[in-house]
């Protein structure tokens, strides 16, 4: 967990490092804007570049908060029960590091949030690859371009972003059925939160659907032009939610009508 935290914070501040280096090497102004054929169509200041950076921070400080919440909250579980096991045994000898391994292996509570907290971190480190290929992909064109003014055309960012979207639905589709129902990450409404039967099949069945529309959408990127991509694959994840939320619905019907026999 530590290493993935890690990771994650060291993959956010790469594209602050990238920035900090390229920045002074470009001119004052540079293309900021393409257009739908990705052609350059808008200009501004170069300390511009600073912008996504930060903001890529800023996301993963959220991140970093939410992980804090779910381990905070496996601790003070965990703290708990282990409390509770002294209590019982009384003189008893007591090996902590054992009840403790005991602990995280039985209790619900330190488990579910042991295993949010990773999912978490995994879509944090995930959001900055992605975010960060974006950035440093900008900074490439802007130095080409000023290394050679004719260049009109840069390497499409559009199409970099629906290829580094895509590979974030197809990891997250494979960490889905792995979170413990919470109210943070997975398949989040009334009907796939009725129980844990519910939870449990709703987000496995997303999970596949999420993974099918992933390597769809990789395809698309790689073959339509970026505009033509990115409208069909909003389409192709607005599907997949209301495919999924169907399946939800569905179990949620017959587990509640299990439950009132």
């Amino acid at each position: 967990m530590k290493i993935l935290k890690s990771l994650m914070w060291i993959v956010s501040a790469i594209p602050f490092v990238v920035t900090a280096f390229i920045i002074p090497a470009l001119p004052d102004t540079v293309v900021l804007h393409y257009d739908s054929a990705w052609k350059a169509d808008g200009w501004g200041s170069k300390y511009m570049n600073w912008l996504f950076p930060v903001i890529i921070l800023g996301i993963t400080g959220f991140w970093a908060l939410m992980i804090r919440y779910y381990e905070k909250k496996a601790r003070e579980a965990e703290a708990k029960e282990l409390e509770m096991s002294r209590k019982n045994r009384g003189n008893e000898e007591f090996d902590t590091a054992a009840e403790i391994a005991r602990i995280r292996e039985e209790n619900k509570v330190v488990q579910d949030s042991i295993s949010n907290a990773k999912v978490l971190a995994i879509v944090g480190l995930c959001q900055a690859v992605a975010f960060g290929t974006m950035q440093c992909v900008l900074l490439a064109n802007q130095y080409a371009q000023m290394k050679d003014a004719s260049i009109t055309s840069a390497v499409s960012t559009g199409r970099i972003s629906n290829i580094m979207i895509a590979l974030i639905i197809i990891i997250a589709a494979n960490y889905l059925p792995k979170s413990r129902m919470n109210s943070t990450v997975g398949l989040r409404v009334s009907w796939s939160m009725y129980n844990e039967t519910t939870w449990s099949q709703s987000n496995r069945f997303a999970g596949k659907v999420l993974l099918a529309a992933g390597i769809v959408m990789v395809i698309i990127a790689l073959v339509a032009e970026p505009l033509a991509a990115t409208i069909l694959n909003l389409v192709i994840i607005f599907a997949a939610a209301g495919i999924s939320l169907w399946y939800a619905h569905k179990v949620y019907i017959i587990q509640k009508s299990l439950n009132e026999k």
